[in-house]
C-alpha cells in the first residue's frame, strides 16, 4: 500500500512540474505580448517601417500606427509541453484587418488623383509634398474605426538562461502587423 501511495506522489509530483513549466511559458509569453504592445518598443519597428517617408508629419503616422497595434489582442487557447523541453502554445491573435485600411486607403487616393487640383500640381510636386500628401490619407484610412481579424498561432516557447521567451517573435510580429508593413511600404 504504501509502494502504491508513493507511486501515486511520484506522479503527482511529476504532473505538477510540469504544469509550472507550462504556466511559467504562458506568463512569459503574455508578459512578452504586452511589451511588444508597448508604444517604446513598438517605436523602433515603427521607424523602421516608415523610414522611406520623408515628410514632417510622419511623427503623426507613427502615432496612430502605435495606436491601432496597441488595440491588438491576444489569447492563449491551449498549451502542452513538449518531450524535447519546449512549450507549445496554441494562440489566437486579434489584429486590424490591414486589407481595411489599404481599401480605404485605395479609395481616397483614386479620388484625389482623379482630382483637377491634384493634377494641376504634381509635376511640381516635391517629394516631401507628395510624401505629406499620403501619409494625410493614410491618417485619414486609419481615422474611423478598422475591424479587426483573428488568426490562431502555434508560438513554441524555450527555455533560456532560467527563464522563458519565444523561439521566433516573428510569428507574432508578422500576425499584429499583418501587411500593414506591406501596405506603408507601396506608399512610397
Amino acid at each position: 500500500m504504501k509502494r502504491l501511495l508513493c507511486i501515486c506522489m511520484i506522479f503527482v509530483l511529476l504532473f505538477s512540474v510540469g504544469c509550472t513549466q507550462v504556466s511559467a511559458a504562458e506568463k512569459a509569453f503574455e508578459t512578452a505580448m504586452e511589451t511588444m504592445k508597448d508604444r517604446e518598443s513598438l517605436e523602433p519597428q515603427l521607424e523602421q517601417m516608415l523610414s522611406p517617408l520623408t515628410a514632417g508629419n510622419k511623427g503623426m503616422l507613427q502615432e496612430r500606427l502605435s495606436r491601432v497595434v496597441a488595440e491588438s489582442g491576444y489569447k492563449v487557447v491551449s498549451s502542452e509541453e513538449r518531450e524535447d523541453g519546449t512549450v507549445a502554445l496554441q494562440v489566437k491573435i486579434k489584429s486590424v484587418d490591414a486589407s481595411e485600411i489599404m481599401n480605404r486607403f485605395v479609395q481616397e487616393i483614386t479620388a484625389l488623383v482623379a482630382s483637377p487640383a491634384y493634377q494641376a500640381e504634381v509635376e511640381t510636386m516635391s517629394k516631401e509634398e507628395y510624401h505629406s500628401i499620403l501619409i494625410s490619407v493614410m491618417l485619414s484610412a486609419l481615422d474611423d474605426k478598422i475591424s479587426q481579424w483573428e488568426q490562431d498561432v502555434q508560438v513554441i516557447m524555450i527555455k533560456d538562461k532560467g527563464g522563458w521567451k519565444m523561439q521566433d517573435e516573428r510569428v507574432i510580429t508578422q500576425c499584429i502587423f499583418s501587411n500593414l508593413a506591406e501596405a506603408i511600404t507601396s506608399l512610397v
